[in-house]
């Protein structure tokens, strides 16, 4: 047997057995050389799979003269993998797999879940899968090495731990090193600066969330007690603000009400866990206020002990199913892979020697041992029902399904390229920029109900992205986005058209806005009743980098309405009519559908941009969207949307775009 490395990201081989006489440089170079080239998607995998095969034995063999063909050869290898790929089980989901030939993954994050459940519940004997997997590190090295220097996947493995009840009892494993370590991993590929400070920092709390604020003030001088009315009152409302957020991190986390935990371990569960339940909330100054309740939470637990008072911060009684102890029944083993291989855990294959070959005639008889291939694939996050080809796996969550989406509004997802290019959020090349407060898919959300109405919340694609936004079905895209009451496009976003020379001011009784040329509003302020509007709209210009100078003109009717979709009631449908008047006309210029004065072209821009059927692939870490090369238009080629945005922290997946 001898190592082969082959030159691809998607196929890996532990060893090969070859039988016959031959040089072993000349037929690495051959072997690798051969299958170099192959393709797994003719495997019929989705996205990002993880096909582990224990032995391939192909039918045709390799010639191994310089001018052998390996067609006949790799086309042999493909055909074994996907018969080994049909009948291959999925430790994840089913049991029954100690004897299969070929095990299945849906990504690497499940993965790293089964490999770290497994370890825990002392199950690896018998799965030689994790020899591979594994090589010479003990599991313990290997989550070092693998997993918490992951922080894009992370969140995603803790997850699916959590989903068994196995979350906890691995993150209690972690030394403070350790569970440091995976917070800044998650903070800086999620984009959550405010978190790589460090995670059981005695700073004091603010007085807003101070635990202390509930203690009701001592006797109050005279000379104090108009100030100390006051400001109580404002003590009272922090501290049920405070009261909320904690319990809305108890309901939401209720892994961290164990007693297992110290506050850094909680607070890796907190981030990772939260990423994947409430993206948007962990986000938000809430969740931080939130944690700062929960780390003097048990501080605050020994005084009301000591008083015997009732306190809204006792946290809420344990649940079955929090506490390692009580979730894991069969022993965890923490032995290194040294001692567990010694002990006959995993059993070597049986080699053959010298004298074993035997002359084949200028070819090679080849078996594969322990034959890793990735792929494209899906973990379906909430959605897809089982398919009749899941009829194993029926009845599991849906969250943990192999499936695919149908839309016929594929192409909304090309507007996160926008997103990009607005700033709006960061991509892999600004980690650090977590762009508004608004989760992205929200964003495509509020935007795809603007354009179609009905028709699209009718579609998969609402309730995809209502589950990748970590929000019921039923709650509103962006209910929790606060936004200011003045709308100023940055001086950036005017760049396409040039200098500004002229702008139109409407007025109000109470508004006033600043319209560019190009038919969407620059500025939309309050109005100011000691001003007329164009002095006031000169206050303004003047303090824009891009308006300072420009011609006013005063119009009375408002240049363009906003869609009647829109629900302005609300601080995000606010927000997003503002925004959709600048998005129309961005597209329709990056597209050539500039429209004339007085012509409306949102309806033609939405049908060219999204109206295109498309399958989504959906895992914990990525999503896949499959169009029809034929159909797509070439304006949208031409203005780059239908490249691939990649890692987006905020969304927690790298989003990519296929083409058939």
């Amino acid at each position: 047997m001898i190592p082969i490395d082959i030159g691809s990201n998607y196929l890996h081989l532990n060893n090969v057995r070859l039988y016959g006489l031959f040089d072993r440089i000349h037929i690495r170079q051959r072997f690798e050389s051969a299958l170099a080239g192959m393709d797994p998607a003719a495997l019929g995998l989705p996205p990002h799979t993880l096909l582990i095969v224990q032995r391939v034995v192909p039918a045709a063999r390799l010639h191994l003269g310089p001018f052998g063909r390996s067609a006949a050869f790799v086309q042999s290898v493909q055909v074994e993998l996907a018969q080994k790929a049909r009948q291959a089980r999925r430790p994840w989901l089913q049991a029954d797999t100690a004897g299969a030939e070929a095990v299945l993954f849906a990504d690497e994050s499940e993965l790293m879940a089964c490999l770290l459940r497994d370890w825990l519940r002392g199950r690896l004997a018998g799965r030689w899968w994790w020899r591979t997997v594994l090589g010479d590190f003990s599991v313990p090295a290997w989550w070092r090495r693998e997993v918490l220097p992951r922080g894009e996947v992370l969140p995603a493995v803790l997850s699916l731990l959590a989903s068994q009840g196995e979350a906890v009892a691995w993150v209690a494993r972690l030394d403070k090193a350790e569970t440091m370590q995976a917070i800044a991993a998650v903070a800086q590929a999620h984009a959550l600066p405010a978190l790589l400070d460090e995670a059981d920092s005695k700073r004091p709390l603010s007085p807003s969330v101070s635990f202390a604020s509930s203690v009701p003030p001592g006797h109050a001088s005279p000379a104090d007690a108009r100030q100390r009315s006051s400001a109580s009152l404002l003590v009272s409302a922090s501290h049920q603000t405070s009261v909320s957020t904690y319990r809305k991190l108890l309901e939401t986390i209720p892994e961290l009400q164990s007693s297992m935990l110290t506050f850094p371990q909680r607070r890796l569960l907190a981030v990772a866990l939260g990423l994947q339940r409430a993206p948007a909330w962990v986000r938000s100054a809430a969740f931080e206020m939130a944690m700062q309740c929960l780390e003097q939470a048990p501080a605050r637990m020994s005084e009301v002990a000591a008083s015997g008072k009732a306190d809204p911060f006792v946290p809420l009684p344990d649940k079955p199913g929090l506490d390692p102890v009580k979730t894991t029944p069969v022993s965890h083993s923490a032995e290194p892979l040294s001692r567990i291989q010694d002990e006959g855990v995993f059993q070597q294959p049986v080699s053959t020697n010298s004298a074993q070959f035997a002359q084949t005639g200028g070819a090679a008889d080849i078996r594969t041992e322990q034959m890793t291939v990735s792929g494209p694939t899906v973990l379906s996050d909430f959605i897809t029902p089982a398919s009749p080809r899941d009829g194993d796996i029926a009845g599991e969550s849906a969250e943990l399904l192999l499936s695919v989406t149908e839309t016929r509004y594929g192409g909304i997802f090309y507007l996160l390229n926008v997103a990009l290019a607005l700033g709006l959020y960061g991509d892999f090349t600004q980690p650090r920029n977590p762009g508004i407060a608004l989760s992205p898919w929200d964003w495509l959300a509020l935007i795809g109900r603007a354009w179609f109405g009905r028709s699209f919340e009718r579609d998969a694609v609402w309730r995809l992205l209502a589950g990748l936004a970590g929000r019921p079905l039923e709650q509103p895209p962006g209910r929790d986005f606060a936004v200011p009451d003045v709308w100023t496009v940055p001086a950036e976003w005017l760049k396409p058209w040039g200098e500004v020379d002229q702008v139109r001011v409407y007025a109000t009784r109470t508004r006033l806005q600043i319209w560019h040329a190009a038919g969407f509003v620059i500025a939309d302020t309050v109005r100011d009743p000691a001003m007329t509007p164009l002095m006031q709209a000169f206050d303004h210009c003047a303090q824009h980098e891009a308006l300072s100078g420009v011609r006013r003109v005063r119009v009375y009717r408002q240049p363009r309405k906003l869609t009647r979709k829109v629900r302005m009631r609300s601080a995000a449908g606010r927000w997003m009519g503002w925004f959709l008047l600048y998005l129309n006309a961005r597209l329709a210029r990056a597209l050539g559908e500039e429209s004339g004065e007085g012509n409306d072209m949102t309806d033609t821009l939405a049908g060219l941009v999204c109206c295109h059927a498309a399958s989504m692939h959906c895992t914990a870490a990525a999503l896949d969207v499959y169009l029809s090369l034929a159909e797509l238009p070439i304006a949208l080629r031409i203005a780059g949307l239908d490249r691939d945005p990649g890692w987006i922290p905020v969304t927690g997946r790298t989003i990519a775009f296929h083409f058939e």
